[in-house]
């Protein structure tokens, strides 16, 4: 589960870099003026709700019977 947990959180950094880079492109020129021609908009970065981010309680002492 914690190496689950740690591959979504890697998944959400690496999302959010890439649409940084993705945004910064499109101010800079030359990219700027084909971003401008073909109407390219900036990306949203991933927000996740804070109820998300706590880790949730599992238990697995029933299974067993």
């Amino acid at each position: 589960l914690t190496n689950t947990e740690n591959k979504i959180s890697y998944s959400r950094q690496l999302y959010n870099s890439v649409t940084s880079n993705y945004n910064v492109k499109l101010e800079i020129f030359p990219s700027n003026i084909i971003a401008g021609m073909f109407s390219f908009k900036p990306a949203d970065f991933l927000a996740v709700p804070e109820e998300e981010k706590s880790v949730p309680k599992v238990d697995f002492s029933g299974l067993g019977d």
